[in-house]
């Protein structure tokens, strides 16, 4: 056998939901190689990820990304547990603006 190439694609903290869904639906529509032979990955950002594992079809694998406080472009933050410790006022402060910013972009509904 062959070697396997790996593709993949890191949204970083790009699109919006239309934005997203179009991608998926491109995804989905393409032509791809047998899995034998070529292994697709897609990383959206953490908000999209459900979504986009659940409407992507099973030969391209979901990678998890995170999200950030700004609107778009190739800023990372994080989404995880976090212990406590001296600084979790500062990391409370940092999950609430980025929760107020998906709010703000219409990732998390009302």
């Amino acid at each position: 056998m062959g070697r396997k190439f790996f593709v993949g694609g890191n949204w970083k903290c790009n699109g919006t939901v239309e934005e997203v869904k179009k991608i998926v639906s491109t995804l989905n529509a393409g032509d791809l190689p047998s899995t034998d032979i070529v292994e697709v990955v897609v990383s959206p950002p953490f908000v999209f990820l459900t979504s986009v594992k659940s409407e992507l079809r099973p030969e391209i694998q979901v990678a998890a990304q995170n999200c950030w406080v700004k609107k778009g472009g190739a800023f990372t933050g994080e989404v995880r547990y976090v212990s406590l410790h001296h600084s979790l006022s500062i990391i409370s402060l940092l999950y609430r603006k980025c929760i107020e910013s998906l709010f703000k972009l219409g990732m998390i509904a009302t």
